[in-house]
């Protein structure tokens, strides 16, 4: 995976946690709220931590 798209997958992940804050007065969007946050949440770590780990290898031209 390139950065481009490790950035974007970042931005999913916060789009994922923000997502049950925007629809709450939908039922079935708020029923998978903790679910989509949980998600969200890990989906944000992971690819944070491999974004910085690729880009320390390419600054370091490894």
């Amino acid at each position: 995976m390139d950065l481009k798209s490790l950035f974007l997958t970042v931005l999913a992940g916060f789009a994922l946690i923000y997502l049950p804050t925007l629809t709450e007065s939908l039922t079935f969007v708020s029923s998978l709220a903790p679910i989509l946050t949980t998600v969200g949440y890990f989906t944000v770590g992971v690819f944070s931590l491999a974004l910085v780990y690729k880009a320390l290898r390419q600054l370091l031209n490894r």
